[in-house]
């Protein structure tokens, strides 16, 4: 689930160029158990490639695209409270930022001159760095592992073209 603002700017009659921030968050699985929550605040360029269906008053388009994504990751409280009750000490979950990669396809469909809906698939690769840890009196333990960013995000919204 997530949010976000777009400027899209014709380079061309079917180039353009597009620059994003969105904000999403997703539950992240280990061995099928809720290990938490990621967020991921991403600004990102994409390059469009656009064509038009005049008679459908359609313009369908596909991207490929760069991002840097701001993560966080929240453990879940199952996670939280196992590790309280078997070691008797809270853990916690450090996420790095990380480039991602992404490849969308979509449509505006304009309901006027001005104003289109837009559907979009977009695809999204990457991985952040993390570090799982746990402290005790006794010893300091940190797993440090990749946290796959890959997704599949479908995008509805309204556009307003100047």
């Amino acid at each position: 689930v997530g949010y976000g603002l777009t400027y899209t700017y014709g380079l061309h009659q079917n180039w353009a160029i597009e620059a994003s921030i969105d904000r999403s968050s997703h539950d992240a699985d280990v061995l099928g158990v809720n290990f938490g929550e990621v967020s991921m605040t991403t600004m990102a360029l994409t390059g469009q490639y656009r064509t038009e269906i005049a008679s459908m008053n359609i313009s369908p388009y596909t991207g490929l695209g760069l991002g840097y994504s701001l993560v966080s990751a929240d453990l879940s409280s199952v996670w939280k409270d196992a590790c309280i009750l078997v070691d008797g000490f809270p853990c916690s979950l450090d996420v790095d930022n990380a480039m991602t990669l992404h490849i969308n396809a979509g449509a505006d469909y304009f309901v006027n001159d001005n104003f289109a809906i837009a559907l979009e698939g977009r695809y999204t690769l990457g991985s952040a760095s993390a570090t799982y840890h746990e402290e005790d009196e006794f010893y300091t333990y940190d797993y440090d592992f990749d946290l796959s960013l890959d997704r599949f995000d479908l995008r509805v919204g309204v556009k307003y073209y100047f």
